[in-house]
């Protein structure tokens, strides 16, 4: 995969127009990987797995060996509840500020050309909604999870 995405042209800036791809995912991953010079499963496991003691989840591979940046992250439901809970709690997990409140809300807030979708999350944003939440999909549409940031509390699974 990795190869594909870097013979692709990239053809759109932000907010010029929306476009879901999995391969401009995929070349993020790959920018992480150059500029923190670590493997994308370790920066992952480092900055957020550990964090949110997910220790039943990894990231997946392709046929080549390459980190799948796009989708493929393999957890359990009680892992995928904690992201749940970092992102009702602000970027907070067990007091500690795992991720920044900016950019929890920044994932959240519909962009200027998809209004039901944010930095890969999508959800219901209208004002007029009597039940806003947000949450990320998995393979074949698989909800990953699910936050409502009105909600005090979370289901404990």
């Amino acid at each position: 995969m990795n190869q594909y995405v870097l013979g692709l042209n990239l053809d759109t800036l932000p907010d010029v127009r929306f476009n879901y791809s999995n391969e401009s995912v995929q070349l993020l991953g790959l920018i992480i990987e150059k500029v923190s010079k670590k493997p994308l499963d370790r920066v992952f496991t480092d900055l957020l797995f550990k964090p949110l003691c997910m220790d039943s989840t990894r990231m997946s591979r392709d046929s080549e060996g390459n980190v799948s940046a796009f989708g493929g992250g393999i957890t359990t439901l009680q892992d995928a509840a904690q992201v749940g809970l970092l992102m009702r709690n602000m970027g907070q997990y067990q007091g500690r500020q795992i991720v920044s409140e900016q950019w929890v809300k920044a994932s959240i807030t519909p962009s200027k050309r998809a209004p039901y979708y944010g930095y890969l999350v999508a959800g219901q944003h209208l004002e007029t909604q009597e039940l806003r939440c947000y949450w990320r999909f998995g393979t074949n549409d698989h909800c990953f999870s699910r936050a409502r940031p009105d909600f005090s509390t979370a289901p404990k699974l």
